[in-house]
């Protein structure tokens, strides 16, 4: 479709306007439209440097050729407008290009893709190659095999403290219960015997996880006895009576004459009794 307009003088800047819009309507359905005139002086052509005429240019819903004048020709319609063209025969060969050429240039991208492609697979089979041959895909059962070695090396060397801690715990024990002022042992001894006993069932059974708390408890236990050891209740002053071998716990069980043997926490010292104090 050609629409005629006027492109120098008065009034051809309203009417090149009319023209770009008259172009846009729907009924006309155009895919492109091209502005074009010959060259001229920059008098003839100062009317597209107008701002009408510019603004209507960038307005357009369809996409916009210049093709003003000769090649050294350039206006603000130029600038505004989707495609640039410097003479009309060009805007020609630019909207209609040669089939052929467009064959070539898609053959020519096509060639670029399949090489880019090509290309970028082979870095890829080179670093997965590199990652193949890497050591812990090489050989993963062996790395499998090396943390398992770390692994159960840790696992028995907290095995091996816990059991240290108890066996130790365990030998005081022993060693409490056999003297002289434990053939009567206290409840709170008992007690802490049975709960130590239970501890010893269970050891095999440790978890990794709880052996912080296994150790935690005997160091407990450890207190608990270290806290009723009579020397220990000796030395803040207290003496242990005994007759015949047999620890006196009330004066009521003596009587005058009795043979006594007093324990302290540096020493014993035999003693008879005397005379017996009553107290209410």
């Amino acid at each position: 479709m050609l629409i005629n307009s006027k492109m120098q003088g008065i009034d051809s800047a309203k009417e090149i306007v009319t023209s770009i819009r008259k172009a846009n309507e729907k009924r006309y359905d155009a895919d492109i439209i091209v502005m074009t005139r010959g060259g001229g002086s920059i008098e003839d052509l100062w009317v597209f440097n107008d701002e009408s005429v510019a603004r209507a240019i960038f307005d357009s819903n369809v996409p916009f050729v210049s093709a003003i004048g000769h090649e050294i020709d350039f206006t603000i319609a130029d600038f505004v407008s989707d495609l640039r063209a410097p003479t009309p025969s060009a805007a020609a060969e630019m909207i209609l290009p040669d089939i052929s050429e467009l064959r070539r240039s898609i053959d020519d991208t096509e060639d670029n893709l399949k090489y880019e492609v090509l290309k970028k697979l082979g870095s890829l089979k080179i670093a997965l190659k590199a990652i193949e041959q890497n050591y812990h895909f090489r050989k993963p059962a062996e790395r499998i095999k090396d943390l398992k070695v770390i692994l159960q090396t840790i696992k028995d060397s907290l095995s091996f403290a816990v059991k240290t801690k108890f066996n130790r715990t365990y030998s005081e024990l022993k060693n409490i219960e056999k003297s002289y002022y434990f053939r009567r042992p206290a409840d709170n001894i008992r007690n802490a015997r049975i709960k130590l006993d239970e501890t010893a069932k269970s050891i095999k059974s440790i978890p990794l996880k709880s052996i912080k708390t296994i150790v935690s408890k005997l160091d407990s236990f450890d207190s608990l006895l270290k806290s009723v050891n009579p020397e220990n209740v000796l030395k803040r002053g207290f003496v242990l009576v005994s007759r015949d071998n047999i620890v006196i716990q009330k004066s009521a069980l003596l009587s005058e004459g009795d043979k006594i043997e007093m324990t302290f926490s540096d020493g014993r010292s035999k003693a008879t009794i005397n005379e017996k104090i009553n107290q209410n």
